[in-house]
């Protein structure tokens, strides 16, 4: 398996409905962000041969990096393939960089908030809004592309 960042305009239009295919497996019946912050957005992909079996849709503001999306593909789910994305994207960013995921019905899936727990993030509340965040310094001191 290899990851790669694309920026959005590096990405061939042509596999957006590959990404789009992934979420759709993944989420049904939920709209995918991707076209929606495409013109912001940074894609980290995992790929098999040319296959791409898991993605993540982030935007950055300042030092804050905001993960909208972290999908894998139902067959390859259970084999690393979230955990060595989040890396990936930890690993490449400045250390004083902040991570935040998307809090939009995190808080109410007891198994992701438990995925993202295990992963170093930490609940993170600030006035109405929660979510999850890790400091990129912090994450790479405890975790590794294992």
């Amino acid at each position: 398996m290899t990851a790669r960042e694309w920026q959005i305009d590096e990405v061939d239009t042509g596999r957006w409905p590959e990404l789009e295919a992934l979420y759709a497996e993944a989420f049904p019946g939920v709209d995918s962000m991707l076209e929606t912050i495409a013109d912001d957005a940074t894609v980290y992909a995992a790929q098999i041969d040319d296959e791409i079996i898991g993605y993540l849709l982030t935007t950055r503001i300042k030092d804050r990096v905001e993960l909208w999306e972290h999908v894998v593909a139902v067959g390859h789910r259970g084999k690393g393939v979230g955990k060595s994305l989040l890396f990936h994207l930890v690993h490449y960013l400045p250390e004083e960089d902040i991570v935040v995921l998307d809090p939009a019905g995190l808080l109410d899936d007891e198994r992701l908030a438990d995925y993202y727990g295990d992963q170093g993030f930490d609940l993170l509340v600030s006035g109405e809004v929660a979510g999850y965040a890790t400091v990129v310094d912090d994450y790479l001191e405890t975790y590794s592309a294992e």
